[in-house]
């Protein structure tokens, strides 16, 4: 069996799922296979989504977007970019804007 990728209301779905089947009386285990994912899957799928609605789901994955875009952007202004990590352990700092660098303790006019 391939590897597919669910989405978050896929997965909501399948979850629910699995509950209605185990209340009809069929064990966990055979609830499982019937949606076509492991157990490892499954178990963790209810810990990230378990008592979710389709629309909270959704809300979810849009804040997780968000949180990420907006860490990056807080790592960006706070990290110098990888090609000044060499001149910052030489102890060189940029004249201008442009790519010329000097000592930081000298200063040529």
């Amino acid at each position: 069996m391939g590897r597919k990728k669910h989405t978050a209301e896929e997965i909501v779905a399948k979850l629910r799922q699995v509950d209605v089947l185990v209340s009809q009386g069929r064990k966990v285990a055979e609830a499982i296979r019937s949606i076509e994912v492991t157990e490892v899957t499954y178990y963790r799928w209810r810990s990230e989504y378990g008592g979710l609605k389709g629309d909270q789901v959704k809300r979810l994955k849009s804040l997780e977007t968000e949180n990420q875009r907006l860490r990056r952007a807080i790592s960006d202004l706070t990290d110098p970019p990888p090609w000044e990590w060499s001149a910052l352990r030489y102890g060189l700092r940029a004249r201008t804007r442009t790519d010329r660098w000097e000592r930081s303790g000298t200063s040529r006019r």
